[in-house]
């Protein structure tokens, strides 16, 4: 897993993923015979500023669905699974690969960020429930990236679910984050 601090939030990305990534942007290079460096370097560069481009949806998304956008966010963006019936997220790292709870992710970080952005397919529809200061968006039927793509727009608003936090001081402090933000 590797952090990538970006414009709208930190984003946990798994290593995998971040070479796929890599691997794409070479291939867009090759078919448009761009001459630009593919060094990991410049591919990273460029995959932030994709992150910072494309993460822009998760505060808009938030607000669109009449909830105050979080002041701080975290993403994690890896491949969902179901493993022993629990929504899970896999990493490959040469030749292990480690699979570890979406749960364990969010408890990790709930309370230390106001909103929790999991970017992870659940083809399991998994559930999941409320903490005590965080707010939790995450996909309810989300089998790829195309999903994700549909779930940013309004043609997919009932593909990411949002959990508010259970603490009202925390939904409090939300909504006067955004109040003082709407003036």
């Amino acid at each position: 897993m590797i952090t990538i601090n970006t414009h709208y939030g930190t984003v946990d990305m798994s290593t995998d993923l971040r070479d796929e990534y890599r691997d794409r942007l070479r291939t867009v290079d090759r078919y448009k015979e761009v001459r630009a460096r593919s060094d990991t370097v410049s591919l990273d560069t460029r995959i932030v500023s994709m992150l910072d481009k494309n993460l822009a949806f998760a505060a808009e998304y938030v607000a669109k669905n009449e909830f105050p956008a979080p002041k701080s966010a975290r993403f994690l963006m890896a491949q969902g699974d179901t493993f022993n019936e629990k929504y899970v997220y896999i990493e490959k790292a040469g030749k292990k690969v480690y699979v570890t709870p979406i749960n364990s992710w969010i408890d990790k970080h709930q309370g230390k960020y106001e909103g929790l952005f999991v970017l992870a397919s659940n083809p399991g529809r998994h559930r999941l429930k409320a903490r005590e200061s965080s707010l939790i968006v995450y996909p309810s039927d989300v089998q790829g990236e195309i999903d994700f793509a549909f779930a940013a727009t309004s043609l997919g608003s009932v593909m990411l679910k949002i959990v508010p936090p259970q603490r009202s001081s925390a939904i409090s402090r939300l909504i006067k984050s955004f109040s003082m933000r709407s003036r």
